[in-house]
């Protein structure tokens, strides 16, 4: 009974303690994030590939169905990842639908996001790649995007 009952504490502990690095890694990256450069490239059939800088910061917080959640350039949604190791990595497959205020709809697929935090905190490089899919009047366009961005973190 006794062995019995040090197992069962001895694996709550490491749950807790897995638990615990999780956090850790949430609280890293958790705050305002400031571009220092990037640029999001679209891509949509028969037109011309765009690029744009990166100038909007992003805001990582604590998630409620993932580790983390945060606002960005690259979604009208809240984007959800779980954070590993100091790298918040996007949910395969989250995706996003939303009105576009003219009859249509836009849907926003992430098929690889990170935002990888440095040693030192300060620091991180943004990667993502997805597909946006517009529908109107019952016509469906869907263009591919990238992105890459390195950032500096102004805030809690």
């Amino acid at each position: 009974m006794r062995n019995a009952i040090t197992m069962v504490g001895l694996a709550m502990g490491l749950v807790l303690s897995a638990c615990g690095e999780t956090g850790a890694d949430a609280e890293q990256i958790a705050g305002r994030w400031h571009p220092i450069s990037g640029t999001i490239r679209k891509a949509c059939p028969g037109a011309v590939p765009t690029t744009e800088n990166a100038v909007r910061d992003v805001l990582w917080s604590a998630g409620v169905n993932s580790d983390l959640v945060s606002t960005t350039a690259l979604t009208p949604c809240r984007l959800k990842a779980e954070a590993v190791a100091g790298t918040a990595v996007g949910i395969p497959d989250d995706k996003c639908t939303v009105a576009d205020g003219t009859g249509g709809t836009s849907t926003v697929i992430f098929s690889r996001y990170t935002f990888a935090v440095s040693l030192d905190g300060r620091t991180a490089t943004e990667s993502a790649a997805g597909q946006i899919t517009r529908v109107d009047q019952g016509v469906a366009t869907g263009c591919s995007f990238e992105a890459t961005g390195s950032y500096q973190k102004v805030g809690e």
